[in-house]
């Protein structure tokens, strides 16, 4: 009986910390809510999926999946932007060790053009200020062409899992490929500050397009 009782809590606790270690909440959406008039122009509280819009250009909302239940929705109209039309979530903790951390989600494209995702990493900053994290191993001199903020995949009509990986222990302070960008792209080691305060943000970068993700997970490898 010892043993069992011994058994089980060990289970526990390991089911516990494995809990504890995804720094993203709610990943499957199963206690979010929002609609396509629910137009949020600030973050909200730690923890929780929002929204972000400048706009009724973009329109987002919680839905019910019949493969995947509840999930996130991006339908794209004439306007789109990686920085003003999003859904996100913020994280806030004080103690996030530096080092790589790999974000794994579902996603799928729910309409029949080619449909481009934008996931990022980005620190609390002032406004019209920005830093993110890193892509892991992005080197701006090897790919001048390509952002190392911003990770960019085109969707299929099936559900995926992608897997991206991002740099904690550093920071990179623009999202445009250096080639595209009005000042140097510069990666600097980051601070335990950078860490206590940024946002995972999925945003559609396509025209009339629509998309789902669910299954969001952000942990450290």
């Amino acid at each position: 009986m010892k043993k069992t009782v011994l058994f089980l809590g060990l289970f526990m606790l390991v089911k516990l910390t494995v809990a504890q270690d995804n720094l993203v909440k709610d990943g499957s959406f199963a206690h979010t809510t929002f609609m396509v008039n629910d137009l949020i122009k600030k973050t909200a509280s730690k923890s929780v999926w929002f929204p972000f819009l400048t706009s009724n250009d973009q329109a987002m909302l919680a839905v019910e999946d019949t493969d995947k239940g509840k999930a996130a929705s991006i339908k794209t109209l004439s306007k789109v932007s990686y920085a003003y039309s999003y859904i996100g979530q913020k994280i806030e903790e004080s103690d996030i060790k530096e080092g790589v951390y790999r974000l794994t989600f579902l996603a799928k494209a729910t309409t029949g053009v080619p449909t481009y995702l934008a996931v990022y990493l980005r620190l609390k900053t002032p406004a019209q200020q920005f830093l993110f994290f890193p892509l892991n191993n992005y080197n701006p001199q090897e790919t001048p062409g390509l952002s190392g903020a911003l990770k960019q995949i085109r969707m299929t009509n099936e559900w995926k899992e992608y897997t991206i990986d991002f740099d904690l222990g550093k920071t990179i302070n623009g999202a445009a490929a250096p080639t595209n960008a009005r000042e140097p792209i510069l990666l600097e080691k980051s601070t335990n500050e950078n860490r206590k305060a940024f946002e995972v943000a999925f945003s559609c970068l396509t025209k009339n397009a629509g998309l789902l993700f669910t299954n969001v997970a952000l942990v450290k490898k």
